[in-house]
């Protein structure tokens, strides 16, 4: 994604603290051994003449602003929350301007804020109770991310907020045909990318 980079321009590039704490690790005092495991997992690859480059694993996980990244500028996730049942008119245009690592989370919890939600009592307690659930925007919200076509760059992840729906869209065709959804075998376009989102839970 970029390379030829000096020790300071990875910490500023990349948000490296949310690496290790997502994945329960202390994070190293000195830079060295804090690009040891990024490397030997191909977010950072060491250059002959000592300096580092950046993947676009990395830069799609870590980065503190997805669209410092020239190649990268279509994959920050955005969402569109529309007025009414069509998208004739916008309420609010939200770009998740940073690695997936940390932009799901926020983009979840935007979503649970802004879809229909009711108060419900049970005895004396109160509980929110939303349209959709929240275990189901997660999924399909990581879904989105992580079958996109990365070949494919003029668009990117992108979540419509209607009225009565949402609609999760994402670059390239789907690699199961539709009729077979609910019985054939999972594919993914994006192992090391599954991979890692999986790691940081």
């Amino acid at each position: 994604a970029l390379e030829d980079l000096a020790s300071a321009d990875v910490f500023e590039l990349l948000n490296t603290d949310v690496y290790f704490s997502l994945l329960g690790l202390k994070r190293p005092t000195d830079s060295e051994a804090t690009f040891r495991p990024l490397i030997e997992q191909d977010i950072l690859k060491r250059l002959d003449n000592g300096r580092l480059a950046i993947t676009n694993l990395g830069a799609l996980l870590l980065a503190r602003k997805v669209s410092a990244f020239p190649g990268l500028r279509k994959r920050a996730l955005r969402i569109v929350k529309f007025e009414g049942k069509a998208n004739l008119s916008i309420l609010d245009d939200r770009f998740f301007d940073e690695g997936y690592a940390t932009a799901l989370q926020k983009a979840e919890d935007y979503i649970m804020t802004s879809i229909p939600a009711k108060e419900l009592t049970d005895g004396a307690f109160r509980k929110i109770q939303h349209a959709y659930p929240q275990a189901a925007i997660r999924e399909l919200l990581v879904n989105t991310v992580i079958h996109q076509d990365m070949t494919v760059t003029t668009s990117g992840p992108f979540v419509s907020l209607y009225d009565n729906r949402i609609e999760f869209n994402n670059p390239g065709a789907s690699l199961i045909p539709p009729n077979r959804v609910l019985n054939a075998q999972p594919k993914t376009r994006n192992d090391r990318l599954v991979k890692a989102l999986r790691q940081m839970d």
